[in-house]
């Protein structure tokens, strides 16, 4: 078998890369990212990209939701304004109110402790006392008699019997 020729192929006219668009008049609108170019020969306009361009920022994604938004604007603020009340009671109690709070409890808790010392020291004195005395007193029978178990003091037994 003979050798077969190349498939044959169409050419195409060779074309700059760098031109994006080709205008027979001068375009009045055009993005900051292309520069117009006038062509050679009167052929009219082209757009090429440019070169200095830079891309602005993308825009932050919006804030979430607040916790109010689903309401209407006037009751909106009246919640934020409990919400600013309730942060300035919590500081004002923060940081005046419990440290006065916390000095007046210690000042008591220690007059507390000293009252109660002093207390069960009179209670203590006023029992020993009382335990003194029952100790010195005459110690009590149990004896047997007509009217069944009776227990009385030693001296009123001795008494009733010499009788």
């Amino acid at each position: 078998m003979p050798p077969q020729p190349p498939p044959l192929t169409l050419s195409t006219p060779k074309k700059n890369p760098k031109i994006i668009g080709r205008f027979k008049q001068k375009p009045k609108k055009v993005s900051p990212k292309f520069l117009v170019k006038k062509r050679g020969g009167n052929k009219g306009y082209v757009t090429i990209l440019n070169p200095n361009y830079k891309a602005p920022a993308p825009k932050a994604p919006p804030p979430p939701p607040g916790p109010y938004d689903q309401y209407p604007d006037w009751a909106k603020n009246q919640l934020l304004q409990m919400d600013r009340d309730q942060a300035f009671h919590q500081s004002y109690v923060t940081d005046k109110v419990i440290p006065s709070v916390s000095t007046g409890l210690t000042n008591l808790n220690q007059f507390a402790t000293t009252a109660a010392d002093q207390y069960i020291a009179q209670l203590q004195g006023a029992s020993q006392g009382a335990s003194n005395v029952a100790a010195g007193a005459t110690p009590m029978s149990v004896s047997g008699g007509p009217g069944g178990v009776v227990a009385s003091p030693n001296a009123y037994q001795t008494q009733a019997s010499s009788e």
